[in-house]
């Protein structure tokens, strides 16, 4: 399946979770998004701990997010629990449940999308199908590939440090941090121009090639498809039951 289409199925099934709060609309939504897993996101395993921590993260966010609206919402209906601050009514309670399914099926389909999302497949979409510039494109992918040595870089200063006797300071590896970061910018960016990244479009010079053909399939259309009924249906199912609530209107 095309990167591109995966990012749009999250942006497809999210966006009309950002206009309302309700219970009806985000289970809906959370409920078609685990039986249609197999098609968007695949059969192929992530790794047994990632995928543990991913959604003990995101229930974890989701019951915090829940308990603070149950407790410090605005209230109405009967009162439940009231003990000093804390106020616990029929409605906070409500909107409590609303706000924990309507995290997770924001958030569940995003992390397991980009888990596995290959940051060089995405740049080949981005180029080929998106029709963006290969040297933003290329240049934003190398970026983000420097991003994973990061913590690398973090532990190889906090050592030259620790082997000098000074004190592991945050503040102080700012520095250090940027003069590696610089400096491997720039070897990289020396690389990418002897590879013909920097090729100037007004000189007689051959097209760059792509190692990937990145195409759109019938399985992508089939994704969009699927997206695109899971929306509609959420919307529709709390505009029936009249759950649907409107963000803006408190």
């Amino acid at each position: 399946m095309n990167p591109l289409t995966r990012i749009a199925f999250v942006v497809i099934v999210s966006l009309p979770l950002l206009f309302t709060v309700d219970v009806v609309s985000a289970g809906a939504t959370l409920v078609l998004e685990v039986a249609t897993m197999p098609l968007w996101w695949g059969m192929r395993i992530l790794g047994a701990r990632r995928v543990v921590f991913a959604m003990f993260t995101i229930g974890a966010a989701a019951l915090a997010t829940g308990i603070a609206t149950a407790m410090y919402g605005r209230a109405g209906g009967a009162e439940l629990i009231e003990w000093g601050p804390v106020h616990v009514t029929e409605h906070s309670l409500a909107v409590a449940l609303a706000s924990s399914l309507r995290a997770v099926a924001l958030v569940m389909p995003a992390v397991l999308v980009f888990a596995r999302l290959d940051i060089a497949e995405l740049g080949d979409a981005l180029i080929q199908v998106a029709r963006l510039p290969e040297r933003f494109v290329w240049g934003a992918v190398a970026g983000l590939r420097l991003i994973e040595l990061t913590s690398s870089d973090i532990d190889y200063v906090r050592f030259a440090r620790r082997a000098r006797g000074l004190r592991p300071r945050v503040a102080s590896a700012l520095m250090p941090l940027l003069v590696l970061s610089l400096r491997r910018a720039e070897t990289l960016s020396m690389a990418m121009e002897a590879r013909g990244f920097e090729r100037d479009a007004g000189l007689d010079t051959p097209s760059r090639t792509h190692y990937r053909v990145s195409r759109l399939s019938g399985r992508d259309a089939w994704v969009i498809a699927v997206a695109v009924v899971i929306a509609v249906t959420a919307v529709s199912a709390a505009i029936g039951t009249g759950a649907w609530h409107f963000v803006l209107t408190g």
